[in-house]
């Protein structure tokens, strides 16, 4: 794939198996599509993207879409995608990922579109709904001044929404539902004009 020179590359409903870690490596890539496919294996292993730091990730300096959402990748939230600065849409639901939000998310500023519903993480025996992406709502959350929709959906998030989600102006969908969340809705985030 070295010689790979599309900005884009998807495959839906076809794959099976591990993502080839060669694809992180095409510096040309604007898009990746590759959901509602049958990947598996834990992230932090199988997908570079994921599992480096700095020098490997300057590959992905023009990656603008992410989107594996519907497979069954495993692993933690990845901290290391917030090296990916143009990263317009990253779309991680329905997946088996588990741990906590990442800070790094916060340094996404072109992020448009987030979304990590719907993840769980698996045993040895069986599955279960019992470890989800958990923890609290970053305040980092506040600084992602491009981002028009954050869907939550169906995690174990806990504590409250924070105040500065209401600096998202671009914001026009927003989804917590399916949570632990508690205490009121921030003052100012009803009033957002494009919400």
């Amino acid at each position: 794939m070295g010689n790979w020179k599309s900005s884009e590359f998807g495959i839906s409903t076809l794959l099976v198996g591990s993502i080839p870690a060669s694809i992180f490596n095409i510096s040309s890539l604007k898009f990746i599509w590759l959901q509602k496919n049958s990947l598996s294996g834990n992230v932090e292993t199988n997908i570079s993207l994921f599992s480096c730091k700095l020098p490997c990730m300057s590959a992905l300096s023009n990656l603008e879409g992410l989107h594996l959402w519907d497979n069954n990748l495993s692993g933690s939230s990845p901290d290391s995608i917030s090296n990916a600065s143009k990263l317009r849409q990253l779309e991680l639901a329905q997946n088996f990922f588990s741990g906590l939000i990442p800070n790094a998310l916060g340094n996404l500023k072109s992020l448009e579109r987030l979304s990590l519903w719907s993840n769980y993480v698996t045993t040895k025996t069986s599955i279960h709904v019992t470890s989800k992406i958990r923890g609290s709502i970053r305040i980092e959350i506040g600084s992602l001044n491009n981002v028009i929709a954050l869907d939550f959906y169906g995690n174990e998030l806990s504590g409250s929404i924070p105040r500065k989600i209401r600096r998202l102006k671009n914001i026009q969908y927003v989804d917590f539902g399916g949570n632990k969340l508690q205490g009121p809705i921030p003052h100012g985030l009803c009033g957002l004009k494009r919400l």
